[in-house]
Parts: C-alpha cells; sequence; structure tokens
C-alpha cells in the first residue's frame, strides 16, 4: 500500500481513521486487521488521480 500511494503508514491510517479518506480495511471475524484486496487500492489510487 505504501509503494502504491505513496504515503506513509501513519498517513494512511489517519486517511482512514480519522479524516474518512480512504477505504475501510478489511478484518476477520475476530476484529484482527487483514488490510486491503489489491482491486480496492487500485481504484482508489486510480480515483486519486482524476
Amino acid at each position: 500500500m505504501i509503494q502504491l500511494t505513496g504515503k506513509s503508514k501513519p498517513t494512511i491510517w489517519r486517511m482512514y481513521a480519522k479524516r474518512n479518506e480512504f477505504p475501510k480495511p478489511e478484518r476477520t471475524k475476530g476484529g484482527t486487521f487483514l488490510g486491503w484486496p489489491e482491486h480496492v487500492y487500485e481504484e482508489w489510487v486510480r480515483s486519486e488521480k482524476l
């Protein structure tokens, strides 16, 4: 994700958690963070370049 977006981990987290500017990550039923499917960040990167 960092390579695709060019943003740091803390910035990506702020964009998701505080500013709601980034897609919600997937989690297991127990709540463990899994990350984002590849198509989600590809769509996000495309939308940011428009």
